[in-house]
This record gives structure tokens, C-alpha cells and sequence, in this order.
């Protein structure tokens, strides 16, 4: 949930952190909704690696000079337009590499605001993303399964 502060649109923040597990070779949708439709930048990271950038967006184009290179060529956004704020970000072909803590960050910038390149990038969603071969599983006496893909069980 957003909680809106006394100048909307100046700032905002959100303590929800979401997690999600997907199986390798899949596509996953990583989440983010901004609260204003006027993004200036948008900045998804992963604080773990270096550099840490999964995806920049800024003043209308992608910049890709300081982006990961395990990221080139497997992330795109959900909508390209921006509309409504969703700025959700799909990773292509996750594989366990890809486990992490993923930030997603905008700087918001209204046809009323100035321009200022002082404001940051604010982070307004936390993703948590597990890529496992694994699926739990529980049989009929309620007994915990892990499952792999292949069909091979292990008894938790």
C-alpha cells in the first residue's frame, strides 16, 4: 500500500516487499505501480551485484551503459508508455542467477513540478525472487513434499 504525503506526487513511500519463486527458463512479472503517471526516471536495481542496474529509464529512453550484463537482452518493461504508472518489469528466461532482491525506484516529475536532477530516484517496491526447481507438495496424511521438476521427490 502507498502512503501519500502532504505534497502528492513530490514523494512518496511504500513498505510492502513482495516475493515470488519461479521455475528456470520461465518469464517472471516483477511488480511495481508508481503513484503518479509522470515518471521523469525509473531505475529497477539489484543492490547485490555490480553494477546494479537491471533496467534505467530516463527522460524518455533507455540507458543501458551502466546496466548489468547478465540483464542485456532479458528484461523489458511491462508497458513501454508508462501508462498509469505501471512500471513493472519482466526478466526473460530466469535461471538461478537470477535470485535476489530486486528495487524498483522512480522519480516522479508532473507538468506542474520543475525539473530538478537533484531529486532522487525514490524506492517504491521491493522484490524478493527465488528461482528453484523445486515445488512443495503435500500428500494425503498432510505430509510436506519437495518435488522437483523432473519428478524426483525429496521428504521434507
Amino acid at each position: 500500500a502507498f502512503h501519500q504525503l502532504q505534497d502528492p506526487g513530490a514523494c512518496w513511500e511504500t513498505s510492502d516487499v513482495i516475493e515470488i519463486t519461479v521455475h528456470p527458463g520461465q518469464d517472471v512479472n516483477l511488480p511495481c505501480q508508481a503513484p503518479d503517471s509522470f515518471i521523469r526516471a525509473l531505475e529497477w536495481t539489484r543492490p547485490d551485484l555490480e553494477p546494479d542496474t537491471v533496467l534505467l529509464y530516463s527522460d524518455g529512453h533507455f540507458e543501458t551503459d551502466d546496466q548489468n550484463p547478465s540483464f542485456k537482452d532479458r528484461v523489458e518493461l511491462v508497458d513501454r508508455e508508462l501508462k498509469n504508472g505501471d512500471v513493472s518489469l519482466i526478466l526473460k528466461n530466469v535461471s538461478s542467477i537470477d535470485n535476489g532482491t530486486y528495487k524498483c525506484g522512480v522519480k516522479a516529475g508532473g507538468p506542474r513540478r520543475k525539473k530538478r536532477d537533484s531529486d532522487p530516484i525514490r524506492t517504491i517496491r521491493t522484490v524478493r525472487l527465488q528461482v528453484t526447481d523445486f515445488v512443495e507438495k503435500y500428500d494425503n496424511n498432510n505430509k510436506l513434499f519437495k518435488c522437483s521438476q523432473q519428478n524426483k521427490v525429496q521428504t521434507i
